[in-house]
């Protein structure tokens, strides 16, 4: 039971440290790709800007919208804006951004490492 104990403060410990981790990281790349996509020639009718999530020139572009199995494609910004949504309205009355719109910011909050829209 000791040792089950000592494992359980141990995985705690972790998944805290590894949750500043990941938004240090997540930050830092976002800070990268914001100066990155603002860099890139224009494409087409398109130019870039600091917004990659939503407005990614390419390489990125197809990184962020992935082919689904079955034909189509799906965003990562869409579903990341969705649950940045969701989050949002779930967010107390006294929330100092209770109903504020949602940011870019927001958005790569909710951008998962890994596992797609």
């Amino acid at each position: 039971m000791a040792l089950y104990r000592w494992n359980a403060h141990m995985s705690a410990a972790l998944h805290e440290s590894l949750g500043l981790v990941e938004v240090a990281l997540r930050n830092a790349i976002d800070r990268e790709l914001r100066v990155w996509n603002q860099r890139q020639p224009p494409a087409f009718d398109t130019t870039y800007d600091d917004a990659w999530v939503e407005n990614p020139s390419r390489p990125l572009w197809a990184i962020l919208n992935p082919t689904q199995r079955h034909g189509g494609r799906r965003s990562i910004y869409q579903a990341a804006f969705r649950r940045a949504l969701q989050s949002r309205d779930r967010r107390d009355h006294g929330h100092p951004r209770f109903g504020a719109p949602i940011t870019h910011d927001d958005v790569v909050a909710h951008i998962t490492f890994g596992t797609g829209p």
